[in-house]
Protein backbone atom coordinates (compact mmCIF):
# COMPACT_ATOMS: atom_id res chain seq x y z
CA UNK A 1 0.00 0.00 0.00
CA UNK A 2 1.41 3.68 -0.76
CA UNK A 3 0.67 6.39 1.28
CA UNK A 4 1.18 8.84 -1.36
CA UNK A 5 -1.92 7.15 -3.31
CA UNK A 6 -4.12 7.45 -0.58
CA UNK A 7 -3.42 11.12 -0.24
CA UNK A 8 -4.31 11.79 -4.32
CA UNK A 9 -7.32 10.23 -4.18
CA UNK A 10 -8.82 11.92 -0.54
CA UNK A 11 -8.80 15.00 0.12
CA UNK A 12 -9.28 14.49 3.82
CA UNK A 13 -7.47 11.43 5.69
CA UNK A 14 -7.99 10.44 8.82
CA UNK A 15 -5.85 7.57 11.01
CA UNK A 16 -7.63 6.08 14.28
CA UNK A 17 -5.41 5.84 16.42
CA UNK A 18 -5.53 4.26 19.57
CA UNK A 19 -2.18 4.23 21.24
CA UNK A 20 -1.78 0.42 21.34
CA UNK A 21 0.99 -1.20 19.21
CA UNK A 22 -0.44 -1.88 15.89
CA UNK A 23 -1.52 1.50 16.01
CA UNK A 24 1.87 2.70 16.72
CA UNK A 25 3.38 0.87 14.10
CA UNK A 26 0.68 2.54 11.53
CA UNK A 27 1.84 5.71 13.21
CA UNK A 28 5.55 5.33 12.51
CA UNK A 29 4.58 4.84 9.23
CA UNK A 30 2.40 7.97 8.67
CA UNK A 31 4.80 9.84 10.26
CA UNK A 32 6.45 11.26 7.05
CA UNK A 33 3.01 12.50 5.74
CA UNK A 34 1.04 13.63 9.56
CA UNK A 35 0.98 16.92 7.97
CA UNK A 36 -1.81 15.45 5.52
CA UNK A 37 -3.10 13.23 7.67
CA UNK A 38 -5.72 13.84 10.81
CA UNK A 39 -4.98 11.09 13.86
CA UNK A 40 -8.13 11.00 15.97
CA UNK A 41 -8.18 9.44 19.28
CA UNK A 42 -10.63 8.34 21.30
CA UNK A 43 -9.80 9.18 25.69
CA UNK A 44 -12.88 7.09 27.48
CA UNK A 45 -12.26 8.68 30.83
CA UNK A 46 -11.12 5.29 32.00
CA UNK A 47 -7.89 4.37 29.39
CA UNK A 48 -4.85 3.41 31.91
CA UNK A 49 -2.34 6.53 32.75
CA UNK A 50 0.46 5.42 30.66
CA UNK A 51 -1.86 5.58 27.11
CA UNK A 52 -2.61 9.24 28.42
CA UNK A 53 0.97 10.34 28.83
CA UNK A 54 1.84 8.34 25.65
CA UNK A 55 -0.77 9.87 23.61
CA UNK A 56 -0.01 13.11 24.91
CA UNK A 57 3.66 13.26 23.36
CA UNK A 58 2.24 11.36 20.04
CA UNK A 59 -0.20 14.64 19.97
CA UNK A 60 2.67 16.93 19.91
CA UNK A 61 4.36 15.14 16.80
CA UNK A 62 0.87 15.23 15.11
CA UNK A 63 0.03 18.31 13.55
CA UNK A 64 -3.88 17.39 13.19
CA UNK A 65 -4.28 15.52 16.05
CA UNK A 66 -8.05 15.59 17.08
CA UNK A 67 -9.20 14.17 20.67
CA UNK A 68 -12.85 13.02 21.39
CA UNK A 69 -13.44 12.37 25.15
CA UNK A 70 -16.58 9.74 25.95
CA UNK A 71 -17.64 8.46 29.23
CA UNK A 72 -16.92 4.84 29.65
CA UNK A 73 -17.52 4.72 33.36
CA UNK A 74 -20.48 6.96 33.33
CA UNK A 75 -22.15 5.19 30.37
CA UNK A 76 -21.81 1.60 32.43
CA UNK A 77 -23.31 3.36 35.10
CA UNK A 78 -26.33 4.40 33.02
CA UNK A 79 -26.17 1.47 30.89
CA UNK A 80 -24.89 -1.73 32.30
CA UNK A 81 -21.58 -3.51 32.82
CA UNK A 82 -20.25 -5.18 29.60
CA UNK A 83 -20.01 -9.05 29.08
CA UNK A 84 -19.41 -11.54 26.67
CA UNK A 85 -22.16 -13.49 28.48
CA UNK A 86 -25.36 -11.57 28.71
CA UNK A 87 -28.29 -12.74 31.15
CA UNK A 88 -31.22 -11.60 28.67
CA UNK A 89 -32.99 -10.94 32.15
CA UNK A 90 -29.91 -8.43 33.44
CA UNK A 91 -30.89 -6.39 30.20
CA UNK A 92 -32.44 -2.92 29.94
CA UNK A 93 -35.28 -4.38 28.33
CA UNK A 94 -35.16 -7.50 29.78
CA UNK A 95 -36.01 -5.61 33.35
CA UNK A 96 -38.91 -4.27 31.95
CA UNK A 97 -40.60 -7.44 31.74
CA UNK A 98 -38.72 -9.42 34.57
CA UNK A 99 -38.45 -6.73 37.20
CA UNK A 100 -35.34 -4.75 38.50
CA UNK A 101 -32.06 -7.04 38.58
CA UNK A 102 -29.60 -5.91 41.34
CA UNK A 103 -27.28 -5.22 38.32
CA UNK A 104 -27.72 -4.39 34.45
CA UNK A 105 -25.23 -6.36 32.22
CA UNK A 106 -25.25 -5.46 28.41
CA UNK A 107 -23.09 -7.40 25.75
CA UNK A 108 -19.84 -5.79 25.55
CA UNK A 109 -20.22 -4.38 21.26
CA UNK A 110 -23.10 -2.12 22.85
CA UNK A 111 -20.27 -0.58 25.48
CA UNK A 112 -17.49 -0.35 22.94
CA UNK A 113 -19.86 0.92 20.17
CA UNK A 114 -20.99 3.87 21.97
CA UNK A 115 -17.61 4.93 23.83
CA UNK A 116 -15.18 4.12 21.18
CA UNK A 117 -16.82 3.30 17.46
CA UNK A 118 -19.58 6.24 17.59
CA UNK A 119 -16.92 8.75 18.38
CA UNK A 120 -13.99 7.74 16.04
CA UNK A 121 -17.12 7.83 13.52
CA UNK A 122 -18.13 11.09 14.50
CA UNK A 123 -14.51 12.20 14.25
CA UNK A 124 -14.21 11.03 10.60
CA UNK A 125 -17.19 13.19 10.17
CA UNK A 126 -15.95 16.69 11.58
CA UNK A 127 -12.94 16.71 9.21
CA UNK A 128 -15.11 15.70 6.20
CA UNK A 129 -12.64 12.58 5.71
CA UNK A 130 -13.23 10.10 3.10
CA UNK A 131 -10.21 7.31 3.93
CA UNK A 132 -10.23 5.86 7.48
CA UNK A 133 -6.27 4.28 8.35
CA UNK A 134 -6.89 1.76 11.18
CA UNK A 135 -4.01 -0.39 12.56
CA UNK A 136 -6.42 -3.64 11.73
CA UNK A 137 -4.36 -6.97 10.86
CA UNK A 138 -5.75 -10.55 9.45
CA UNK A 139 -4.73 -11.98 12.19
CA UNK A 140 -6.40 -10.35 15.23
CA UNK A 141 -9.37 -12.37 17.19
CA UNK A 142 -11.68 -9.42 16.98
CA UNK A 143 -11.64 -7.30 13.94
CA UNK A 144 -14.39 -5.28 11.04
CA UNK A 145 -14.97 -7.79 8.38
CA UNK A 146 -13.40 -5.42 5.86
CA UNK A 147 -10.68 -5.77 3.90
CA UNK A 148 -7.87 -3.08 3.01
CA UNK A 149 -9.57 -0.66 0.13
CA UNK A 150 -12.83 -1.64 1.17
CA UNK A 151 -15.85 0.97 0.89
CA UNK A 152 -18.40 1.64 3.86
CA UNK A 153 -20.86 4.11 4.97
CA UNK A 154 -19.11 6.56 2.67
CA UNK A 155 -15.63 5.60 3.59
CA UNK A 156 -12.99 3.81 1.83
CA UNK A 157 -10.57 1.58 4.21
CA UNK A 158 -7.10 1.14 4.82
CA UNK A 159 -5.28 -1.34 6.76
CA UNK A 160 -1.27 -0.67 6.18
CA UNK A 161 -0.28 -3.62 8.02
CA UNK A 162 -2.86 -5.93 7.86
CA UNK A 163 -0.47 -8.75 6.87
CA UNK A 164 1.86 -8.36 9.59
CA UNK A 165 2.67 -10.64 12.13
CA UNK A 166 3.39 -9.92 15.82
CA UNK A 167 6.77 -10.48 15.29
CA UNK A 168 6.78 -8.14 12.20
CA UNK A 169 4.87 -5.23 14.33
CA UNK A 170 7.62 -5.80 17.68
CA UNK A 171 10.56 -5.81 15.54
CA UNK A 172 9.31 -2.82 13.45
CA UNK A 173 8.44 -0.50 16.61
CA UNK A 174 11.72 -1.70 18.05
CA UNK A 175 13.62 -0.50 15.04
CA UNK A 176 11.53 3.01 15.81
CA UNK A 177 13.32 3.09 19.33
CA UNK A 178 9.76 1.99 21.05
CA UNK A 179 10.00 0.16 24.33
CA UNK A 180 7.10 0.71 25.98
CA UNK A 181 6.20 -2.51 27.63
CA UNK A 182 2.58 -2.51 26.72
CA UNK A 183 3.35 -3.28 23.50
CA UNK A 184 4.41 -7.07 24.62
CA UNK A 185 0.59 -7.57 25.04
CA UNK A 186 -2.13 -7.97 23.07
CA UNK A 187 -5.25 -5.12 23.82
CA UNK A 188 -2.21 -3.19 24.43
CA UNK A 189 -4.06 -0.12 24.49
CA UNK A 190 -6.27 -0.88 27.64
CA UNK A 191 -8.92 1.48 26.66
CA UNK A 192 -11.20 0.71 29.89
CA UNK A 193 -8.91 -0.36 32.82
CA UNK A 194 -12.58 -1.92 34.47
CA UNK A 195 -13.87 -3.28 30.96
CA UNK A 196 -15.19 -6.63 32.50
CA UNK A 197 -15.39 -8.28 28.53
CA UNK A 198 -12.28 -10.13 26.74
CA UNK A 199 -11.52 -11.96 29.95
CA UNK A 200 -10.72 -14.94 28.01
CA UNK A 201 -8.74 -13.50 24.61
CA UNK A 202 -6.74 -10.87 26.70
CA UNK A 203 -5.13 -13.35 29.47
CA UNK A 204 -2.17 -10.67 28.93
CA UNK A 205 -4.13 -7.38 29.90
CA UNK A 206 -5.37 -8.95 33.05
CA UNK A 207 -1.89 -9.69 34.18
CA UNK A 208 -0.73 -6.45 33.03
CA UNK A 209 -3.60 -5.13 35.06
CA UNK A 210 -2.97 -6.79 38.08
CA UNK A 211 1.19 -5.87 38.22
CA UNK A 212 0.55 -2.46 37.08
CA UNK A 213 -2.94 -1.33 38.33
CA UNK A 214 -3.28 -3.75 41.56
CA UNK A 215 -6.41 -1.23 42.70
CA UNK A 216 -8.31 -1.33 39.29
CA UNK A 217 -7.72 -4.84 38.95
CA UNK A 218 -9.69 -5.94 42.29
CA UNK A 219 -12.64 -3.55 41.25
CA UNK A 220 -12.92 -5.38 38.08
CA UNK A 221 -12.73 -8.91 39.45
CA UNK A 222 -15.17 -7.47 41.97
CA UNK A 223 -17.48 -6.79 39.07
CA UNK A 224 -16.41 -9.71 37.54
CA UNK A 225 -18.39 -12.27 40.19
CA UNK A 226 -21.36 -9.94 39.94
CA UNK A 227 -21.61 -11.03 36.36
CA UNK A 228 -20.88 -14.28 36.88
CA UNK A 229 -23.41 -15.00 40.07
CA UNK A 230 -25.87 -13.56 37.56
CA UNK A 231 -24.94 -15.74 34.98
CA UNK A 232 -24.77 -18.54 37.00
CA UNK A 233 -28.30 -18.23 37.99
CA UNK A 234 -29.90 -19.24 34.48
CA UNK A 235 -26.88 -21.73 33.95
CA UNK A 236 -27.94 -23.57 37.03
CA UNK A 237 -31.26 -23.81 35.60
CA UNK A 238 -30.30 -24.95 32.40
CA UNK A 239 -28.00 -27.99 34.39
CA UNK A 240 -31.25 -28.39 36.10
CA UNK A 241 -33.19 -29.58 32.76
CA UNK A 242 -30.00 -30.83 31.55
CA UNK A 243 -29.45 -33.61 34.76
CA UNK A 244 -33.23 -34.12 34.87
CA UNK A 245 -32.78 -32.97 38.93
CA UNK A 246 -35.79 -30.59 38.91
CA UNK A 247 -38.77 -30.44 40.34
CA UNK A 248 -42.02 -29.17 38.96
CA UNK A 249 -43.34 -27.80 42.12
CA UNK A 250 -44.00 -24.32 43.63
CA UNK A 251 -41.73 -24.43 46.42
CA UNK A 252 -39.19 -25.53 43.94
CA UNK A 253 -39.63 -22.83 41.73
CA UNK A 254 -39.66 -20.80 45.10
CA UNK A 255 -36.45 -21.90 45.85
CA UNK A 256 -34.99 -21.22 42.28
CA UNK A 257 -36.29 -17.61 42.57
CA UNK A 258 -33.81 -17.40 45.67
CA UNK A 259 -30.65 -18.65 44.26
CA UNK A 260 -30.84 -14.90 42.90
CA UNK A 261 -28.84 -12.76 44.90
CA UNK A 262 -30.78 -10.97 47.02
CA UNK A 263 -29.93 -7.60 48.90
CA UNK A 264 -29.34 -8.67 53.01
CA UNK A 265 -27.20 -6.00 54.35
CA UNK A 266 -27.77 -5.20 57.85
CA UNK A 267 -27.68 -1.15 56.86
CA UNK A 268 -30.16 -1.70 54.86
CA UNK A 269 -32.92 -2.80 57.22
CA UNK A 270 -34.72 -2.04 60.36
CA UNK A 271 -37.18 -3.56 62.86
CA UNK A 272 -35.19 -6.78 62.10
CA UNK A 273 -36.91 -9.79 64.38
CA UNK A 274 -35.45 -13.34 64.80
CA UNK A 275 -37.08 -15.91 63.28
CA UNK A 276 -35.09 -19.00 63.37
CA UNK A 277 -32.03 -20.96 62.99
CA UNK A 278 -31.39 -23.50 60.65
CA UNK A 279 -28.00 -25.28 60.07
CA UNK A 280 -26.57 -22.64 62.50
CA UNK A 281 -27.47 -20.24 59.98
CA UNK A 282 -30.12 -17.15 61.85
CA UNK A 283 -32.93 -16.49 60.09
CA UNK A 284 -34.95 -12.83 60.22
CA UNK A 285 -37.55 -10.91 59.47
CA UNK A 286 -37.35 -6.91 59.06
CA UNK A 287 -38.49 -3.84 57.10
CA UNK A 288 -36.42 -2.25 54.74
CA UNK A 289 -35.52 1.31 55.51
CA UNK A 290 -34.78 4.64 54.43
CA UNK A 291 -31.43 3.80 52.57
CA UNK A 292 -32.59 0.84 51.36
CA UNK A 293 -35.39 2.53 49.66
CA UNK A 294 -33.03 5.66 48.10
CA UNK A 295 -30.44 2.94 46.32
CA UNK A 296 -33.07 0.94 44.85
CA UNK A 297 -32.92 -1.90 47.00
CA UNK A 298 -35.80 -2.57 49.12
CA UNK A 299 -37.21 -5.23 46.69
CA UNK A 300 -37.24 -8.76 47.30
CA UNK A 301 -38.51 -10.74 50.37
CA UNK A 302 -38.27 -9.27 53.67
CA UNK A 303 -36.89 -12.66 55.63
CA UNK A 304 -34.19 -14.40 55.30
CA UNK A 305 -30.47 -14.07 56.89
CA UNK A 306 -28.29 -11.20 57.17
CA UNK A 307 -25.29 -10.42 54.99
CA UNK A 308 -22.96 -9.70 57.65
CA UNK A 309 -23.06 -12.98 59.49
CA UNK A 310 -23.36 -15.15 57.14
CA UNK A 311 -20.11 -13.56 55.59
CA UNK A 312 -18.42 -14.81 58.61
CA UNK A 313 -19.07 -18.41 58.03
CA UNK A 314 -19.63 -18.72 54.05
CA UNK A 315 -18.33 -15.96 52.24
CA UNK A 316 -18.83 -17.76 49.17
CA UNK A 317 -22.52 -16.71 49.47
CA UNK A 318 -21.50 -13.27 49.84
CA UNK A 319 -21.22 -10.72 46.79
CA UNK A 320 -20.80 -6.94 46.80
CA UNK A 321 -23.41 -5.26 45.04
CA UNK A 322 -22.62 -2.33 42.45
CA UNK A 323 -23.74 0.66 45.34
CA UNK A 324 -21.07 -1.19 47.91
CA UNK A 325 -23.84 -3.18 50.31
CA UNK A 326 -24.06 -6.85 50.49
CA UNK A 327 -25.97 -9.12 48.66
CA UNK A 328 -26.59 -12.74 49.20
CA UNK A 329 -27.07 -15.99 46.96
CA UNK A 330 -29.08 -18.30 48.99
CA UNK A 331 -28.65 -21.18 46.92
CA UNK A 332 -25.19 -20.83 48.27
CA UNK A 333 -26.38 -21.76 51.48
CA UNK A 334 -27.08 -25.41 53.54
CA UNK A 335 -30.83 -26.04 52.86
Amino acid sequence: MVIEDILKTHANVIFFCSGGRDSMAVWHLLKPYLDKIYVGWVDTNNNVPEVKAYMTEVSKQSPKFIRYKSDQPKWVEENGMPSEVVPIDNTPLGQRYAGQKQVTIVDYFQCCSANIHQPLYKLAKHVNATAVITGQRSSDGHKDDKSSGDYENGFQYFFPIEDWSDDDVKSYLKSKGETDPRFDIHHSSIDCLTCTAFCKSSPQRMDYLQKNHPSHFDELVRRLKIIRNEITNYTDGIDAVINGNFKETVDNSMKTKLTESLPSDIRLKENIEHLETVEGIRYYTWDWNQEAKRVGLNHGPTWGVMAQEVQKTHPQAIVEGPQGYLLVNYGALPE
